[in-house]
């Protein structure tokens, strides 16, 4: 079975929003595997290179990331795990 992908942030910043980068939940239903992939793109200022790549975290690791960056897709999974759990304390 195919890996399952949820956008959790898409988010363009720098000069006229060039840079991309996009948060996404991903499980891999052959392992059980639950983690968070970062991917990014962003043009070099003055060239015509772009850096691009992608990591992926276990969401523990993502969940303690000290990335601003991070920030609102760290949110939205917390918002998402609470969810799930009706946002008590049982």
């Amino acid at each position: 079975m195919a890996e399952r992908k949820r956008e959790l942030v898409a988010r363009r910043s720098g000069p006229a929003g060039v840079n991309e980068d996009r948060w996404y939940l991903k499980f891999d239903p052959a392992t059980g595997l639950v983690t968070v992939e970062h991917q990014w793109s962003h043009p070099e200022a003055g060239s015509l290179e772009t850096t691009s790549g992608a990591k992926t975290y276990v969401i523990e690791e993502f969940l303690h990331l000290a990335n601003p960056e991070a920030g609102p897709a760290q949110a939205k999974l917390r918002a998402l795990i609470e969810g799930v759990f009706g946002g008590g304390n049982s």
